[in-house]
């Protein structure tokens, strides 16, 4: 941190009279008026203490230029790059002639053609498939639906209720439906055995909720075949080594009847330094299952004479609303296990097959910017009309709290005396040294508007006295202390200063139409209009939450789009309780914004301050 003695700057900077008014007002259910001039609340003050003097001496945080975000935690970064996608018809063909029994699957292997080279940027990539042990503490923080596996004792004890019935006698119980339906206020747990083993029986939306709880996302069906095969076009992360239970938990290994732990072949380390690409459980991604760009029926063949000859025409079943699944499973041969294999799975489904790797973009914040944007803002009714939102250019603060496996020494020797009827045995187990549990995610984050229309700082002024100019939207998990806003997500508007100039043509027409009078907004009877504010919508009902005065206007000048966001010291000399000199001291963060405008290298600047509650700012952040 470095620290400089600074000019005062308050809120959206300038050097008031006074300190700038820093509470927000309550919004009064007072009739809406163009006119309304409520008073302006007064500046924070320390409880028996008067100010000395006007002026404030400010202890500035110079962020660190070099920093650059880090990977997640128990994530492993690729640098991307240039790789081939999918795989060749003479590939497919291949296989059908070393296993004919794959003809069965002609449709789903074809879906695998034409082969491409694509373009993946730099992105992380977890470590390891999501573990029972990882996917608890999402669970109990939550309070999400456990997989129905932890549920063994109350689904067994609902089997046997199910059949005291005389009705049911005879009936088949399914006790994916009982879960489903039951779960809520029944007891679960997991088996030592199973801490370490992928967890299953999880629906594309269970995955995506794990997700965006720990601030990360599903990677795509590409950045899978770009983990797996880097630069190579070898269908397995290891090369064309097709020995069967030495890399993969495939169907082999005799005796496998679900998932084993990650990481227990050693092998199976890729050369990007991931475990279990291939095998163990399907992982969802996010991609659509659509066919790859020029796909083609096609038609394969087997057997080597007219007698045991036969052909088959592929006809795999595309569906954008079903999702790719990747890698295979323990259910399938190595031969169809391969980094190129993909399954069009209904998000819907569950199974003991299927489970899930959780990926990061390079900016992390990102991903949360677009997980927030789909979750509260794409549907809020406090988005304006087209307007769009550049989440690549979210900025703020993230962190991560994680820690190491609890999985201890007793518990490995009662896993791997669980699993010793699979051949081969496995003998030793040992959790990967990167391998973490995300206990818990924190972040504060501006997601700016993409593109500002207006062409000059009059126009942006005079449109925002009708319709507000919408900057972007603010999220923040921890309640701030001004504004008073609870944790959540909120459009940060401007609104320059003057009256409501009435109805647009459309709208004089809209209410002609239907026959009504023009409303002016009801917001406007609570701010107060005589000078320029920063308004706060609430994402969720669209209703003005909180809103700040402000003495600073946006200028549109040239540059490059972008933001940051700096905390600062405010130290205010007052007059303590005792009649001595003192300081109020508060903590602020500053966030400083460049949004694009619709010509080249023109951008609109501006800047706004809130203060989050004490001891935020010394929490350990990724800035």
């Amino acid at each position: 941190m470095i620290l400089s003695l600074t000019l005062p700057l308050l809120l959206l900077s300038g050097t008031p009279s006074v300190p700038a008014p820093l509470t927000p007002e309550p919004v009064a259910p007072t009739a809406p008026s163009p006119h309304a001039r409520p008073a302006s609340p007064a500046p924070f003050a320390v409880a028996a203490a008067k100010p000395v003097s006007t002026a404030a001496v400010v202890i500035s945080e110079t962020k660190n230029k070099d920093s650059v975000p880090t990977a997640p935690p128990g994530l492993v970064s690729l640098k991307g790059g240039r790789t081939r996608i999918g795989s060749t018809t003479k590939e497919i063909q291949g296989l059908l002639d070393d296993d004919a029994s794959l003809m069965t699957s002609v449709s789903p292997l074809d879906a695998e053609t034409p082969q491409y080279s694509t373009t993946v940027g730099p992105f992380h990539l977890m470590l390891t498939e999501v573990t029972n042990e990882q996917y608890r503490e999402f669970v109990k923080a939550t309070g999400h639906q456990p997989p129905q596996t932890w549920g063994e004792a109350a689904i067994a004890e609902g089997r046997a209720a199910y059949f005291e019935i005389e009705a049911n006698r005879g009936s088949k119980f399914y006790a994916k439906s009982f879960w489903n339906d039951n779960w809520e206020g029944k007891t679960w747990e997991i088996n030592d055995k199973d801490l370490l083993s992928p967890v299953v029986y999880i629906d594309y939306s269970d995955a995506l909720s794990y997700c965006e709880w720990a601030g990360l996302r599903l990677p795509t069906e590409e950045e899978f075949q770009h983990a797996c095969r880097l630069k190579s076009s070898d269908p397995y992360p290891w090369g064309t080594d097709g020995t069967p239970t030495k890399y993969a938990i495939t169907r082999e290994f005799r005796g496998v009847k679900g998932p084993m732990p990650v990481a227990i072949l050693a092998d199976s380390k890729s050369p990007s330094g991931l475990y279990d690409l291939i095998g163990n459980a399907w992982e969802w991604t996010s991609s659509p299952y659509v066919e790859f760009k020029g796909w083609k029926q096609h038609t394969y063949n087997t057997g080597t004479s007219k007698k045991n000859r036969r052909k088959k025409k592929s006809d795999p079943v595309w569906n954008g609303d079903r999702r790719v699944s990747v890698g295979g499973s323990y259910q399938l041969p190595l031969l169809a296990s391969r980094c190129t294999i993909r399954r069009g799975t209904e998000r819907t489904q569950k199974t003991a097959a299927v489970g899930f790797r959780a990926a990061s973009s390079e900016n992390p914040k990102s991903d949360k910017a677009s997980s927030i944007y789909r979750s509260k803002v794409r549907l809020s009714p406090a988005r304006a009309d087209g307007v769009t939102f550049n989440t690549d250019l979210a900025f703020g603060w993230i962190h991560w709290e994680s820690r190491e496996s609890e999985l201890s020494k007793s518990q490995t020797k009662t896993l791997l005396k669980s699993i010793r009827r699979i051949k081969p045995v496995q003998t030793q187990y040992t959790v990967p040294a990167d391998y973490r549990v995300i206990t818990d995610y924190r972040y504060i984050l501006f997601t700016p508007t993409k593109v500002i229309e207006a062409n000059s700082d009059k126009a942006l002024e005079r449109g925002s006295l009708h319709t507000p100019v919408q900057l972007g939207f603010l999220s923040f998990g921890a309640d701030l202390v001004s504004p008073a806003l609870p944790a959540g997500t909120y459009m940060v508007s401007y609104r320059a200063k003057g009256d409501h100039p009435g109805p647009s043509s459309e709208e004089k027409k809209a209410a002609k139409d239907e026959g009504s009078e023009f409303e002016i907004p009801a917001y406007l009877s609570t701010i107060n209009v005589e000078t320029p504010n920063i308004l706060f919508f609430d994402a969720v009902t669209g209703e003005l939450a909180a809103h700040v005065p402000v003495n600073k206007n946006p200028s549109i000048t040239g540059g490059a789009a972008g933001g940051e966001l700096e905390s600062y010291v405010e130290k205010l000399r007052v007059k303590g309780p005792d009649g001595k000199p003192a300081f109020d001291i508060k903590t602020w963060l500053k966030f400083s914004m460049r949004l694009a405008g619709k010509a080249s290298r023109r951008v609109t600047v501006y800047e706004f301050n809130v203060q989050p509650a004490a001891g935020f700012v010394d929490q350990s952040w990724i800035r």
